[in-house]
């Protein structure tokens, strides 16, 4: 009989027990804390990456304005400065001063110019606009640039359009409709 009042008197105390004290249900209020805190944190993380990437591409090319504001200011004041009557070769100076300067000014941004004559074909940084044939470069050999490409940093903003050199074609000597160039008259 001592063992079945012993019995009872565990589960009442089991089941009179405050269930907010024990050590597992602290634990558990501590866990769910901790996630509402992280689950709070990454929503606001989120809520400033999005602003800030906003921001980057509203205002990202700030940097490359004030680099080019200067060129315009000149611009404008030889603009103002010349005339229909003025000397070619001062506006012709005007101009190649103003090329420079605005060289220089893309080139603080990153821009750079490919030099492609004379260079190996890359299809990553040309487009052949065209072959010439021609036995005084290799084949695959750029030998005129049509237009020129530009790197922005690393990344190519623009291929450089080209003319790459392909070696000569010899006359088909079984073809009787084929003028043979080489034959002297």
């Amino acid at each position: 009989m001592d063992n079945q009042q012993d019995t009872s008197e565990n589960t009442q105390s089991t089941l009179g027990e405050d269930v907010s004290q024990t050590p597992a249900r602290d634990e558990a209020v501590n866990y769910y804390d901790q996630y509402i805190r992280m689950a709070a944190d990454f929503e606001n993380f989120r809520k400033r990456y999005a602003q800030e990437r906003e921001a980057l591409l509203k205002y990202g090319s700030e940097h490359a304005m004030h680099e080019l504001i200067p060129v315009l200011d000149n611009l404008e004041r030889a603009m103002g400065s010349l005339s229909e009557t003025s000397d070619a070769k001062i506006l012709f100076q005007s101009l190649r001063l103003m090329s420079s300067q605005l060289q220089d000014c893309l080139s603080n941004i990153g821009l750079k110019k490919l030099n492609a004559v004379g260079e190996a074909f890359d299809v990553s940084l040309h487009e052949a606009v065209s072959q010439q044939e021609t036995s005084e470069h290799p084949e695959g050999t750029i030998i005129t640039e049509v237009q020129s490409g530009y790197l922005l940093k690393d990344r190519l903003i623009r291929p450089s359009r080209v003319i790459v050199a392909a070696t000569p074609s010899k006359p088909d000597k079984t073809n009787p409709f084929m003028p043979d160039v080489t034959a002297t008259s």
